[in-house]
């Protein structure tokens, strides 16, 4: 047999004891009106396909969207784009797929996976489903698409230019400054969206009329997420002078920290969102 044919789930386990084999909490499952006994049950849990806790991610697949070649198993997902995925509940669990998937791939997060089988009465259903004992890796991102690939293992993948600080570099400074900025900008994100955690009581975006609020929008998957700008482009710092000062750093959400560097400038954002629009830029 090989590996591609040992991912093929046998067993329907319960999503719920999955979960709990990856070293997840699953104790707030049991807080539903089915108690304990239905912990298992619990619909804001049991249809998810994606779990997220700290730093760790478990991304659903289906065993019959996987490809394989001679060296990889991969998937190719597009949560967003799928036209099923563009209204209700589907909508909402697609939108926590591309936020967790862009996460494991400007972080490098290895996602855990567990393998989906559709059932071969009811392809529209589950016939059975398992945890997969490999790490994933995000490989490739295309924002464009929103298309995200999956390839089992742990992988060497170019750093993909997704924070518009990074975008700025120029070719040649490209691979050593990304590494760097990586392992530094992931201790910073963590000290100010805490300090800004105990000054506010959550997240939320500082530019003046957005204040943006992930967890109000997306729910879990949200809570504390937030890109972090930096208020002297990383570009324009020398290495061996790098300010690890928060004061230096401001929270705000994705769109807006795009246009403030929209141009390859560095807007401020007390001006960044004209008083005399009505301020939506969402």
């Amino acid at each position: 047999m090989t590996v591609f044919d040992d991912l093929w789930p046998a067993e329907n386990y319960r999503m719920m004891d999955l979960v709990s084999q990856a070293g997840f909490d699953v104790s707030d499952w049991e807080n539903f009106k089915g108690g304990a006994r239905k912990a298992a049950t619990n619909p804001k849990y049991c249809y998810e396909w994606v779990f997220v806790e700290d730093e760790k991610i478990i991304v659903n697949l289906w065993y019959e969207e996987l490809s394989k070649d001679k060296s990889s198993v991969r998937s190719t997902l597009a949560p967003l784009s799928h036209p099923s995925n563009k209204r209700g509940i589907r909508k909402l669990r697609a939108r926590r797929m591309y936020h967790a998937l862009t996460y494991c791939y400007e972080f490098g997060i290895l996602p855990r996976v567990i393998i989906l089988r559709r059932s071969e009465r009811n392809a529209g259903s589950v016939g059975a489903k398992q945890l997969d004992n490999s790490v994933w890796t995000v490989t490739l991102f295309n924002r464009e698409k929103g298309e995200f690939t999956l390839e089992r293992g742990r992988h060497n993948t170019p750093i993909g230019v997704t924070d518009p600080d990074l975008a700025q570099f120029r070719e040649g400074e490209v691979r050593y400054a990304f590494v760097k900025h990586r392992s530094r900008e992931r201790e910073l994100r963590r000290r100010k969206i805490e300090n800004f955690i105990r000054e506010h009581g959550h997240v939320f975006c500082e530019v003046p009329s957005c204040g943006f609020d992930f967890h109000a929008t997306y729910g879990e998957i949200g809570k504390d997420y937030a890109h972090v700008h930096h208020l002297t482009p990383l570009s324009q710092v020398p290495d061996v002078g790098v300010s690890n000062n928060i004061k230096d750093l401001q929270v705000v959400c994705p769109n807006c920290h795009a246009m403030i560097h929209i141009g390859g400038e560095c807007r401020p954002i007390e001006s960044l969102i004209s008083r005399k629009g009505n301020g939506d830029v969402f």
